[in-house]
């Protein structure tokens, strides 16, 4: 390869740059192939009061170890280093940019090793098979992180951290290092896309919800976004809802009770603005009254029932047995847009 070979669009400018990033691209791929792998058939034993003990994080965190490392490289002494000026502006001016910035830290310390900045877990489904569970890392809060790991670390680095990487799913930071590489310089796809080029998507794993399995897809937070706002925008399924209880959960009115579809009852939980959205919108609830069901409807732009308040007409179920199972599925859906969405549209 000559230097005419190279185009003047391509960031690494020359060839043996171009060369090296290359392959550094493909060791960011292939890192974040075997974590993804990884995480899916993680050792571990449910402890009492639902703790997961994992046997042997080491194939977990050497993977991230290598995918860390391949970022310093691409990040420092590729496009840094050749052009210093226009690649930190770039970089400053995109999220994705910022949250490679924001690895500083994670990624030093995987070169150096003076501290260790592993991932908690968020989440865990299993056991799949022989004591394995699929796992979720993220990145801890800075607070929960030895002091000691961020000596070497300009502010700059830090605030990027605390606001692109602390608390996110590591493979979405991984995906988004990935994305900003590519986006800054175009000549790493050779000609494709970035996902042909370099063997995107990831494999789906064998569990409902979203996962980003290509770098051009988006981050877990802006799907669960667009998941909640797809499902809230769409009628709820089945017949009809009935209301069982109304409840006030971390400071917010919920409505909780069944969906009906066909000949089987499943749980729902809904915010209560939710439900007058839905009821507004031609959706049947009701509750169970004396003389039979009544009809929830909207008087002033408020829900009600037999000419009650809906609260009044439900009542407010207490002890700590009438609420904690409507309780713990609000939080799900909170947590999880896929789960709201299940519950919300069960017949999809």
């Amino acid at each position: 390869m000559t230097s005419s070979d190279v185009s003047a669009d391509c960031a690494a400018v020359t060839p043996d740059r171009m060369r090296k990033a290359k392959q550094k691209m493909t060791a960011l791929a292939d890192a974040i192939g075997r974590f993804h792998v990884t995480r899916s058939k993680v050792g571990a034993d449910l402890n009492s009061g639902s703790t997961l003990e994992i046997h042997n994080s080491d194939p977990l965190v050497n993977a991230i170890d290598d995918a860390l490392v391949a970022i310093r490289t691409l990040d420092l002494e590729i496009f840094e280093a050749s052009n210093s000026a226009v690649y930190v502006g770039k970089r400053g001016a995109s999220s994705c940019g910022m949250t490679v910035r924001g690895l500083t830290a994670p990624r030093n310390t995987a070169v150096h090793g003076s501290e260790v900045i592993d991932p908690d877990i968020d989440r865990a489904v299993g056991p799949v098979a022989h004591n394995q569970y699929i796992v979720w890392p993220i990145w801890k809060d800075r607070s929960d992180i030895p002091h000691a790991a961020f000596a070497k670390t300009s502010a700059g680095a830090l605030q990027a951290y605390d606001s692109n990487v602390a608390g996110r799913p590591v493979l979405d930071t991984l995906m988004d290092a990935f994305r900003f590489f590519t986006d800054y310089d175009p000549c790493l796809a050779e000609g494709g896309s970035a996902g042909q080029a370099y063997g995107f998507p990831l494999p789906a794993l064998a569990v409902s919800g979203y996962e980003r399995l290509h770098p051009d897809w988006p981050d877990h937070a802006e799907a669960e976004v667009r998941i909640r706002k797809e499902a809230q925008s769409t009628r709820p399924g089945g017949v009809r809802r009935k209301v069982e209880a109304i409840l006030e959960v971390d400071g917010q009115t919920v409505v909780a009770g069944y969906t009906v579809a066909d000949s089987v009852s499943i749980a729902f939980t809904e915010p209560i603005s939710q439900v007058l959205k839905d009821v507004q919108g031609g959706y049947r609830y009701e509750i169970v009254g004396d003389s039979g069901d009544i009809t929830i409807d909207v008087r002033s732009d408020q829900l009600s029932a037999g000419g009650r308040s809906l609260e009044e007409a439900v009542g407010v179920p207490t002890g700590i047995a009438a609420t904690a199972p409507w309780e713990e599925w609000w939080r799900l859906c909170v947590e999880d847009a896929a789960y709201y969405r299940a519950q919300r549209q069960p017949e999809r």
